[in-house]
């Protein structure tokens, strides 16, 4: 049987979810995966991560107050942390592809991946994008994939044939991809591909939209 790490935190209070991500962070203090050889470049380090969790409990403590806006920069601020511990996990699950002890210490829960893929994983062949309710958000969407899997999005304001792609997030919901922070009048690529326990499948064909 293989595991994976659960990266479904829609079950935690906000409280719970600030705790439960300074868990993760501070194992990567320790663990062989963050502390041997340089990070892949969309890979947060550690003090990247303090901060987004960091930014959380501010932003929660003040929606206390029930303010609009505070409440809604404390959603924000979750959605960011919840982003941030995914694309750790898919990090971490990489990495234990060749060694499963990996997957032990680092804060996470264990799930089993009872639906894993032996053969080679097919290019997503249904990417769309649209606009979100508030500006500089977009939705990208794609039919859903079998097995436990996840959906890894970049993305390029340039010519999408010249490689300069960015990391955007993982996302567990392929019918909801969202993504926030898009400079308006601006001309975004996206591209996406299946993630799953025997690695990474090949990208999506690139979806372009002007973000308002």
């Amino acid at each position: 049987m293989k595991y994976g790490l659960k990266v479904d935190f829609s079950r935690f209070k906000y409280a719970e979810l600030i705790v439960h991500g300074r868990g993760i962070i501070a194992a990567m203090s320790t663990h062989p995966v963050f502390t041997t050889g340089p990070l892949p470049g969309f890979v947060p380090n550690k003090e990247t991560a303090e901060a987004v969790i960091d930014k959380l409990e501010v932003d929660y403590n003040a929606s206390l107050s029930h303010d609009v806006q505070k409440v809604a920069a404390c959603k924000e601020s979750r959605k960011a942390t919840e982003v941030l511990l995914q694309t750790i996990a898919r990090f971490y699950e990489t990495a234990a592809i060749t060694d499963p002890h990996l997957l032990n210490n680092t804060g996470y829960e264990l799930r089993r991946a009872k639906n894993t893929y032996a053969s080679p994983l097919e290019a997503l062949v249904s990417l769309s994008v649209s606009h979100g309710k508030f500006p500089g958000v977009v939705i990208a969407r794609t039919a859903k994939s079998h097995g436990q899997v996840s959906y890894e999005v970049h993305i390029t304001d340039g010519n999408p044939l010249d490689g300069n792609w960015a990391f955007k997030g993982v996302f567990t919901r392929s019918t909801h991809m969202e993504m926030s922070d898009l400079e308006g009048g601006k001309v975004y690529s996206f591209r996406a591909r299946v993630i799953a326990g025997a690695g990474a499948g090949p990208w999506s064909d690139a979806v372009s939209l002007r973000a308002l």
